[in-house]
């Protein structure tokens, strides 16, 4: 059995396998069936079965190569684009919301299932396989946790997640030390939760294992953190092990937008001191906005472009982003995310995938 997998959206992987694709590489692998990621058009022409994965933005690609598919082989969807109920009127085998791998292998299996997939969390993270990367050159990508402790009402990660869920710090260790093995050239080790810092304990224990194996000398470290969790300790903390860059979500300068309407606890004033902290402590600091959010006035937007401005001589660019209603979130309106068509247009051939 060929399985072809594809991640739709245009995600800007830091390796050659989307980290989540890499994921089903080494978890749902087994005797008689070959998975492999497409790499052209034509690779979909071999398959069996296709697997594809998507957030909300990849979604009209991948309808458009389940449309094109038809009649080659059966097409398999998940990823949190799969919130969308709109999903299930579309000529899927399955769609398979939440965690991916038990449900993928159970399809590969061919087990009796329903369209629409959910299995159970998985408990132990540690039980699961190492991803296969493929190549990477400036980045080692590294998930040490599933899901996020907040629910913001514009963020689908608590719906699609169900709860927060934790590698082992040795498991961290040992993914940190294969990355280094396998990839010598490569000098950044990017952490992709959600929120590393969620668990002051756990990070705590981190830092004196991270120190202990001598890791801080041998990557720098970029991360997500949180401005209302994000103190002096843990700054401490990351500057130890060598953290190059921190980012995080500061959306809005006014803090009627931050609670009322976009259901964050910060402040701006949290926001302000996550700055100051970060740069304090030397840390390279990058922060993410939002505007046009539904409810926002015209003054508010002018407080988010006044706070960028206070501090732009130390607060590195993280996006200025229009506002998004994503499937599974609070402040979704129900609005079809296939309005904006990224279309999959086989050129037969050539080494990309159309336009």
């Amino acid at each position: 059995m060929r399985v072809t997998l594809r991640q739709c959206g245009g995600e800007n992987a830091l390796s050659e396998y989307p980290l989540g694709l890499g994921y089903l590489l080494t978890n749902c692998a087994s005797p008689g069936v070959d998975i492999t990621v497409a790499r052209t058009a034509e690779d979909f022409e071999r398959a069996d079965l296709i697997g594809l994965s998507a957030n909300a933005q990849g979604l009209s690609e991948a309808v458009s190569i389940l449309e094109w598919a038809k009649a080659k082989a059966p097409v398999v969807i998940g990823g949190q684009g799969t919130l969308w109920e709109g999903l299930a009127d579309f000529p899927f085998a399955h769609i398979v919301r939440g965690e991916g791998e038990a449900a993928f292998r159970a399809i590969l299996r061919g087990d009796t299932l329903p369209k629409v997939v959910r299995f159970p969390m998985q408990e132990n993270l540690d039980d699961l396989e190492s991803p296969e990367i493929g190549r990477c050159t400036t980045h080692f990508p590294v998930l040490s946790s599933r899901g996020c402790p907040f629910s913001c009402r514009y963020c689908s990660s608590s719906a699609f997640w169900d709860t927060m869920r934790y590698h082992s710090v040795g498991r961290v260790i040992e993914e940190a030390q294969r990355g280094a093995k396998r990839y010598p050239g490569t000098g950044i080790l990017y952490f992709l939760d959600d929120l590393v810092t969620a668990n002051k304990p756990r990070l705590r224990r981190l830092h004196e294992a991270w120190m202990r194996a001598e890791l801080h000398k041998r990557w720098q470290i970029s991360l997500f953190v949180r401005a209302d969790t994000f103190d002096d300790e843990t700054a401490l903390l990351l500057k130890d092990m060598n953290v190059e860059r921190i980012r995080f979500g500061a959306e809005s300068g006014s803090d009627r937008v931050l609670h009322e309407l976009l259901g964050k606890t910060t402040t701006v004033a949290d926001n302000q001191r996550a700055v100051d902290i970060g740069r304090r402590h030397g840390l390279q600091i990058t922060a993410a906005f939002m505007y046009d959010v539904p409810g926002e006035t015209d003054e508010e937007r002018q407080m988010t472009l006044a706070f960028r401005e206070k501090n732009k001589a130390y607060l590195g660019d993280g996006g200025w982003y229009k506002y998004t209603q994503f499937p599974g979130t609070a402040l979704y309106d129900g609005s079809n995310p296939l309005t904006t068509r990224q279309r999959f247009r086989p050129k037969p051939g050539r080494q990309d995938w159309g336009d």
